[in-house]
C-alpha cells in the first residue's frame, strides 16, 4: 500500500474517532479515584475520575480515601478540573487489587522512609511515586536549576527509563525472551504499585512498542507506520486523553529517542562503553523534545536547566529501577544514597543562583519544533513505508 494513502486512512480514522468522544456529557456526582491520596499539611490531594463524562479531576478533600474507592459527592463546585473540599455523601470500598496496591504502595513508602535518611528518601519517593517533596526550600531549588519535573511519575520519564533499561539488557547479551519477560513484568509491577494512573498506563503503551522495536536487531525501516498505529490505539483506547500534557510528554519522548537517538549516538563513537553512547544520546534525545514543551506548557523556560537536566537524566534510570527492586531491603537500599546525594547537591546549586524564567514568545517554540522535525525528516528520509509489518 503506498505510504500517502496509508496515512490518510490512519488520519481518516483518527477524525472519526476524535468526533465521535468530542461531545462532553454534564458531570455528575460519582467519582473513581485512580491515583494514591497525597497529604498536604491537613488535606489530602487526589486524582479522580467522574464515571459519567470520564474526565479527571483533582480533589482536594479533608478526610483520606483509597485508591479505587468509588465517590459520591455533594456540594461541590467545579473550578477548571479541581474540586475543593466537597462533602463525600457515600463511599464505596476498592476492589481487592486496588487495595492490594494501596498496601504495597504504604510498605514501599514506610521502608524507603526507615531505610534511607532525610531528604534522600523524600527525593526517592518523588522520583518513582511523584510524592511531594515536604521541604519547601528543597522544591524551590529543583524549581531553580529546572530538574522539578523528574519529582513526577511522568509518562515521559518512565519511556525513557524503560528505554535505557532495555539497552541495558541488551548489553548483558540475555536471552531475547529472558529480557523480554524482565522488562515486561517490571514494567506491570510499576503500573501495579501506582494503581494503574492513567498516565503511566499511557506510557506503558509507549513501552511496549518501544521493547517491540528493540526486541528485534538490526535497522527497522517501519518507524513512522509504528508511531502512526500507535496513535491508533491510544485513540481508540484513550480517546478523551490523547492531548493530555502526560500523553504529549510521552510521545514526545519516545520520538526523540527512536529518530533522534541513533543519531546522536553514532556522534559519540569516540566512547568505548556501548552502554553509555546508549544512555547518554537517548537521555539527550528525550530531553531535546521534552524540555522546550515543558517551557511551553508553563510559559516560561529555565535556562539552568539545559545544564542540570542531562546529568540527573542520566542517573534517573538507574535510580529507578534499583528503587523499585532494593529500596525496602535494610541491608541494600545504601546503594541509592550516593546518586541521590548527588541529586540533593546539584539542588542546592538553587541557593547560590537566581530564579530566572524566560518568557519567550509561542512562535519560539514553534520555530524550534519546526526545524527539529524537519532535521529528523532529512536523516530519515529514505526510509521506506510500507503497509506489511516487516521487522526483519
Amino acid at each position: 500500500m503506498k505510504a500517502n494513502l496509508y496515512f490518510f486512512l490512519l488520519i481518516f480514522l483518527a477524525f472519526i474517532l476524535f468526533l465521535l468522544n468530542f461531545q462532553k456529557e454534564s458531570p455528575n456526582n460519582e467519582f473513581l479515584v485512580i491515583s494514591h491520596p497525597q497529604k498536604i499539611q491537613n488535606y489530602y490531594k487526589v486524582k479522580a475520575v467522574n464515571l459519567k463524562n470520564k474526565e479527571n479531576y483533582f480533589l482536594y478533600l479533608r478526610e483520606e480515601v483509597n485508591l479505587g474507592e468509588k465517590l459520591i459527592l455533594d456540594n461541590f463546585e467545579i473550578k477548571e478540573n479541581r474540586i475543593y473540599f466537597p462533602k463525600i455523601f457515600q463511599k464505596e470500598k476498592a476492589n481487592i487489587i486496588f487495595r492490594i496496591s494501596s498496601k504495597v504502595r504504604n510498605f514501599y513508602d514506610e521502608k524507603i522512609k526507615k531505610n534511607l535518611p532525610w531528604p534522600e528518601e523524600n527525593i526517592l519517593r518523588g522520583l518513582i511515586f511523584g510524592e511531594n517533596i515536604e521541604d519547601k526550600d528543597l522544591y524551590k531549588n529543583f524549581q531553580k536549576v529546572g530538574i522539578s519535573h523528574i519529582l513526577v511519575a511522568s509518562g515521559s520519564n518512565l519511556v525513557l527509563v524503560f528505554s535505557i533499561f532495555l539497552s541495558f539488557l541488551r548489553n548483558l547479551r540475555l536471552n531475547y525472551k529472558i529480557s523480554l519477560l524482565i522488562s515486561i513484568f517490571i514494567l506491570l509491577f510499576y503500573l501495579f504499585l501506582v494503581g494503574f494512573e492513567g498516565s503511566i498506563l499511557r506510557a506503558f503503551i509507549f513501552i511496549l512498542f518501544l521493547i517491540f522495536i528493540k526486541s528485534f536487531s538490526g535497522r527497522i525501516p517501519l518507524k513512522r507506520n509504528i508511531i502512526l498505529t500507535m496513535l491508533i490505539i491510544i485513540l481508540l483506547v484513550f480517546p478523551k486523553e490523547i492531548f493530555e500534557i502526560g500523553t504529549m510528554l510521552s510521545f514526545l519522548s519516545f520520538l526523540g529517542i527512536i529518530y533522534i537517538s541513533p543519531f546522536i549516538k553514532e556522534k559519540l563513537g569516540f566512547l568505548k562503553s556501548d552502554y553509555l553512547k546508549e544512555t547518554l544520546s537517548q537521555s539527550f534525545s528525550s530531553f531535546i523534545l521534552v524540555f522546550p514543551f515543558l517551557g511551553f506548557v508553563f510559559n516560561s523556560l529555565n535556562p539552568f536547566g539545559l545544564f542540570f537536566n542531562l546529568p540527573v537524566l542520566f542517573l534517573l534510570p538507574t535510580i529507578f529501577i534499583l528503587g523499585i527492586f532494593i529500596s525496602p531491603l535494610p541491608y541494600f537500599s545504601f546503594i541509592l544514597y550516593p546518586p541521590l546525594l548527588f541529586i540533593r547537591k546539584i539542588t542546592e546549586l538553587g541557593n547560590f543562583l537566581p530564579e530566572i524564567n524566560l518568557l519567550l514568545p509561542n512562535y519560539f517554540y514553534l520555530t524550534f519544533y519546526f526545524i527539529t522535525l524537519f532535521l529528523i525528516y532529512k536523516i530519515n528520509k529514505n526510509e521506506n513505508i510500507e503497509f506489511n509489518f516487516n521487522f526483519r
